[in-house]
């Protein structure tokens, strides 16, 4: 199951966000939290804000930073300390804040600044247009170093997911990708619908995704089965409609329906119901009183930028499928475009936990009529500890303790052919400032790759049917962002609109992958063999 390079993770799918001010000055906050010492340097505890505890405008856009001891901006930062009531909307692509053009600071964005307006609207300033009152800004990625000269921090809670606040942008780009369109097809990567307006929107064609183990093919979270080699070509993106923010909601992605998951666990469930497919499946991450530390130390460049997460005790995952009718089958890959948001305060930098979430789908259905479904439960023990430490990578993970409930056991299914189903799922956790695609900061992505086939029931004549499934769990860890190839093939696309250099699938500095449980499980044994 490793005929696809593993990268750090998409998944996924996270929670948080930061950000900074112009000239380098420094400037005493008003008194707060007692200070830790950390690597000879104050570091301020910071603590998370319920989402009831925040104002209408920063649960719509995020908290405002401010001027304090503990945080020293680059002099190219716009810091904008009323940031929050000064945006009016964000676009559907999640790319471009509507602000008052009559804001302290507003006067002062321009093209390739850095604007540091709240923990999610922070970037570098790709465009501004003036309309009326109001200024249209697109931000592009930023790296922290690039925000902060100097900034420390520390933080150490229980997570609670249930107070997570849910941001939905529906038309970001690489939402969906197709991989069974046409060879040389037309790729409509960053068109969006119909009734939506974006003139900056393009498309053309794009290159082929490989699933050979190249590194510029690895799409992260999207790996597949040794059987899986099929090059797949162009690719193509169809959007949801949700609202912008607020409380857990379904996503529906192209003919994909998500139901994501927040209490007893961080997942989603997806469901597919069109032309005679059905397809059902669930990844939850299982957590048992979830603890999170994290650090982050800056001087003049990364020192420290960690996250440590305890509680993460497993996977259950879910899957079945079927068809009635022509032989038809699905191969697509989605990144959920739905940050879950856990704002954290305490300092001037408002940082979030971010929680994002990608998946990719796939059946193998070779006759009329066929039907499997399987489920897993599979335990860790051990905390996560990822991220860089006095400059030095470190990366450890949980380690597999018990199946509870094994995915080849629980297989069943009838067909004339031999059939298969396959799911990714990449869950990503970021520390960071930002929003959607370009959350930056010290992440831990937890990662799983499923396949299960059946085999024909024309085999019952020799006096059993074959059933196999394959799991793959690891854990990709790194400080900046992770994403998907597909998805960054878009983001380059949009951002060479605006001549800007092209970003990579892991912007910053992707640090290691380490193996959680791998298992191959035949029933009966003999069918595992040449």
């Amino acid at each position: 199951m490793r005929t696809v390079k593993r990268l750090p993770s998409i998944a996924a799918v996270a929670l948080l966000a930061i950000m900074a001010i112009g000239a380098g000055c420094k400037r005493a906050a008003p008194p707060g939290p007692v200070g830790a010492e950390q690597g000879g340097a104050t570091a301020t505890i910071a603590t998370t804000t319920a989402a009831t505890a925040l104002s209408e405008a920063e649960r719509r856009f995020g908290v405002s930073p401010t001027f304090n001891k503990d945080v020293k901006y680059q002099p190219a930062v716009i810091v904008m300390e009323r940031g929050a009531e000064a945006i009016r909307a964000n676009s559907s692509d999640g790319l471009t804040w509507t602000l008052d053009a009559n804001a302290p600071h507003a006067a002062e964005i321009h093209k390739d600044k850095i604007l540091f307006a709240t923990g999610r609207a922070v970037g570098r300033v790709l465009a501004v247009e003036r309309k009326g009152d109001s200024l249209a800004v697109t931000l592009g990625p930023v790296e922290l170093t690039e925000v902060f000269e100097e900034l420390h921090i520390s933080h150490h809670e229980a997570l609670d997911p249930s107070k997570m606040i849910a941001y939905y942008a529906p038309d970001s780009p690489g939402t969906y990708t197709d991989l069974d369109a046409p060879a040389g097809s037309s790729s409509n990567l960053l068109g969006a619908p119909e009734s939506r307006s974006a003139s900056l929107y393009d498309s053309g064609d794009y290159r082929h995704t490989r699933w050979d183990g190249s590194d510029e093919a690895s799409p992260r979270s999207a790996v597949w089965n040794p059987a899986d080699r099929t090059q797949f070509s162009t690719l193509k993106v169809a959007l949801p409609g949700v609202a912008a923010f607020g409380a857990l909601t379904d996503i529906s992605v192209k003919d994909y329906r998500f139901s994501p998951n927040c209490c007893g666990g961080l997942g989603v469930v997806i469901q597919y119901d069109k032309n005679g497919i059905k397809f059902t499946a669930s990844a939850i991450l299982t957590l048992k009183n979830p603890q999170i530390d994290m650090s982050l130390d800056i001087l003049h460049g990364m020192k420290n930028a960690y996250v440590d997460i305890s509680g993460v005790g497993g996977l259950k995952v879910s899957i079945s499928g079927g068809n009635s009718g022509d032989v038809k089958n699905l191969n697509a890959i989605i990144q959920l475009p739905v940050d879950f948001s856990y704002p954290i305060t305490g300092i001037g930098s408002p940082f979030s936990v971010v929680f994002r979430q990608s998946i990719r789908v796939g059946t193998i259905l070779t006759g009329k009529g066929a039907a499997l479904t399987a489920e897993g439960e599979y335990q860790y023990t051990g905390a996560i500890r990822a991220g860089i430490r006095n400059q030095q990578p470190v990366a450890t993970g949980p380690k597999m303790s018990a199946t509870v409930t094994d995915l080849a056991e629980t297989l069943k299914g009838h067909s004339m052919g031999v059939n298969a189903l396959l799911l990714a799922y990449g869950a990503k956790i970021v520390v960071g400032i930002g929003a959607f695609n370009f959350v930056v900061g010290p992440y831990v992505g937890v990662d799983a790759s499923v396949g299960t086939t059946n085999g024909s029931d024309l085999q019952a004549a020799i006096g059993y049917v074959c059933h196999s499934a394959d799991v793959n769990l690891w854990m990709d860890v790194g400080v900046g962002f992770a994403l998907p190839q597909v998805v960054v093939t878009a983001l380059n696309e949009f951002l060479s609109l605006f001549h800007v250099k092209e970003i990579s699938s892991s912007y910053s500095k992707p640090i290691a992958s380490v193996p959680i449980y791998e298992g191959s499980k035949a029933i009966p044994p003999t069918c595992g063999k040449p």
